[in-house]
């Protein structure tokens, strides 16, 4: 499948995420709570308020598996180092009083994968693409908490089954740390008691079509859907086809042009030239479902407006469309959008797209306006009326947003824990196989392949495998653009592998369907 974009952020989308290898720093906002994970034995953390640049708290999880929390007390802006691979949580994701579901990212730097550390306070589903050729499922779900609901899965566990996908739900975890490994790549959404009855939760689901990994804009989702979802589109002609795999009530079929909105909710006030097909406010009942497009898009289950405001808590996937071309849609409510940066160089322009009351806020962000030490972040000046947001940046930034007025966590509702995400001052390049072809044997396969260096590096080698094996074929360093024949019939995954100036790669596959001759 075409990648043509991935997520200036590395880790990703959720969007929680993990620290490579050796030490690296991220940047958070959070609700006065946070909950570290360790990857492995003997992880040593640093937590740094960035309002003043003391240290908050420096600790050691001496266990794979482990973590450790604070509640209350922890400074809205701060930036973490570890060294060694940690995910981070922040909101509010107590028991008893929870409104939240947030994805799991895998421990391989992106939303899926094959292992992943976490917790759940009740519920977890498990997202397992599939295709004809791929071995049976096997699943291991360890509860590192008390032992009570750890749980290895076949195919027979699963909830759902399609030619595309199976789906696992698991129920009557007691706010558990888990350990998931699987032997296929997978998608894990984890939530609380409350979900299946409430829409206060978002999480934007990464797409999992051949070669795109989580990290990008893409063409094919799986998510579970409480009532309420959008879609961002970025090209002209975006064929989506929504398939409802619960009940089909809510299948549909639909045409986005280049900046068009899909939404099944439909804001009283809506900014002139903004195009918005909304689905009349026929909701979605608690359905898995399935969206494929023919060009990527953004894809995001939770309120693009709402009437009596939600207590979300959740990161925007920023998106490398060029460059220096970011691109990031979030709902905001109240004081509900933070932003923060590397670098106080970079600019960002805010454009609020809907509205419950008819006033609309948008800003541009330059050097004057970020606050810190370093990193940096920047408040709202004013609350947002329950606003569709477009925020584009020339730099990589972190963007979290919601509805999380503090008077709601202290009193009421808590909001989705949410993972953090590293804006690393250098980047990995992108790469785009070019589409899908279907082609005869011994025909001559033109491949197309591209890449860019979002930092604003050089791509200096292009190289295909033509047929998968991970045994690259050809290599050039002026262009991915080369001539293949195959001379028997199969499914083969042309991968190309791009790499820049700073040694950083990236790959991405298209599928080639050769055929006999008629």
């Amino acid at each position: 499948m075409k990648k043509l974009f991935k997520f200036l952020i590395i880790s990703f989308f959720f969007n929680l995420i993990t620290f490579q290898a050796y030490c690296e720093e991220l940047v958070s906002y959070t609700m006065t709570q946070i909950r570290v994970f360790a990857f492995q034995d003997d992880t040593n953390v640093t937590i740094t308020n960035l309002t003043n640049g003391s240290t908050y708290a420096t600790f050691n999880i001496p266990n794979a598996g482990g973590d450790w929390s604070q509640y209350p007390g922890v400074p809205n802006y701060i930036s973490i180092n570890s060294d060694k691979p940690v995910n981070v949580f922040v909101g509010k994701a107590h028991p008893g009083r929870n409104d939240w579901a947030a994805l799991i990212p895998s421990t391989n730097y992106t939303k899926f994968g094959t292992e992943f550390y976490g917790f759940t306070e009740y519920h977890l589903w498990i997202f397992v693409p599939k295709n004809l050729l791929q071995p049976p499922t096997q699943i291991t779900v360890t509860d590192l908490s008390d032992g009570d609901d750890s749980i290895t899965l076949t195919v027979s566990n699963a909830e759902l089954i399609t030619s595309n996908v199976e789906i696992y739900h698991l129920t009557n975890f007691d706010y558990d740390n888990i350990h998931i490994v699987s032997n296929l790549d997978c998608v894990v959404l984890a939530g609380s008691s409350s979900i299946m009855n409430t829409d206060g939760w978002a999480y934007t689901p990464p797409s999992v079509a051949p070669g795109e990994d989580g990290r990008e804009l893409g063409t094919h989702f799986f998510a579970y859907v409480k009532d309420k979802m959008a879609i961002y589109a970025f090209s002209d002609n975006t064929n989506i086809i929504i398939t409802d795999l619960s009940d089909s009530d809510d299948s549909k079929y639909l045409t986005l042009n280049s900046g068009w909105i899909y939404s099944v909710e439909n804001p009283p006030y809506k900014r002139n030239g903004v195009h918005w097909l909304s689905n009349n406010g026929n909701l979605f009942d608690t359905d898995y479902v399935e969206v494929v497009s023919n060009n990527p898009i953004i894809f995001y289950v939770g309120p693009t407006y709402n009437p009596g405001g939600r207590f979300i808590l959740d990161f925007a996937p920023a998106v490398a469309t060029g460059p220096q071309s970011r691109v990031i849609m979030c709902y905001a409510n109240l004081i509900g959008v933070e932003i923060l940066t590397f670098d106080n160089t970079t600019n960002v322009t805010i454009t609020s797209l809907s509205s419950s009351n008819g006033n609309f806020h948008d800003y541009t962000i330059g050097q004057n306006d970020w606050q810190g030490v370093g990193p940096y972040y920047w408040q709202a000046p004013t609350q947002f009326n329950q606003e569709l947001l477009r925020i584009e940046s020339d730099k990589p930034i972190s963007v979290f947003y919601g509805d999380f007025y503090s008077g709601w966590f202290t009193g009421c509702c808590s909001a989705s824990f949410l993972p953090v995400i590293p804006t690393t001052p250098t980047e990995p390049p992108i790469a785009n196989a070019g589409p899908d072809q279907y082609v005869y044997t011994n025909q001559v396969v033109h491949l197309n392949g591209t890449g860019y260096d979002p930092d604003g590096g050089n791509i200096t080698l292009y190289e295909w495998d033509f047929d998968g094996d991970n045994t690259y074929d050809w290599s050039s360093s002026s262009s991915g653009s080369t001539t293949h024949v195959y001379s028997s019939p199969g499914i083969y995954n042309a991968t190309l592998r791009v790499t820049d100036d700073e040694n950083q790669t990236d790959t991405d596959i298209a599928v080639i369907n050769v055929r006999t001759p008629p």
